[in-house]
């Protein structure tokens, strides 16, 4: 039976030019963040490049959420990478958080 459905037709959504504007403001800010080596033992190194100067914030959780690593400083535009010392951390899986601005970055990485 059709009783427990909901047909939509001729759906228009207007206003929506902020939204657009908003998401490309911030694809603008911090371009894909790339990390090496994953797994890793020793040393990763996050890559990333920013198209404006920001204010970028890097930390490292564990999968309970307790922040293991956190370091931020400003950055210039351009590209940017920062080497972060895993060896003193547990064998795991991690979660990497790359703040710039508004928005986030995270990234899921492997400690042996």
């Amino acid at each position: 039976e059709d009783n427990d459905r909901v047909h939509l037709d001729d759906i228009q959504i207007s206003g929506c030019t902020n939204a657009n504007a908003k998401i490309e403001d911030e694809a603008l800010q911090l371009n894909e963040l790339f990390i090496y080596p994953n797994p890793a033992n020793e040393r990763i190194t996050l890559a990333y490049n920013l198209n404006d100067d920001a204010n970028v914030t890097t930390s490292i959780s564990d999968v309970s959420g307790r922040i293991v690593y956190q370091n931020t400083s400003d950055k210039l535009a351009g590209e940017q990478t920062e080497e972060i010392a895993v060896n003193q951390l547990s064998a795991g899986l991690y979660i990497i958080i790359v703040r710039a601005g508004d928005l986030n970055f995270l990234k899921k990485i492997i400690v042996e």
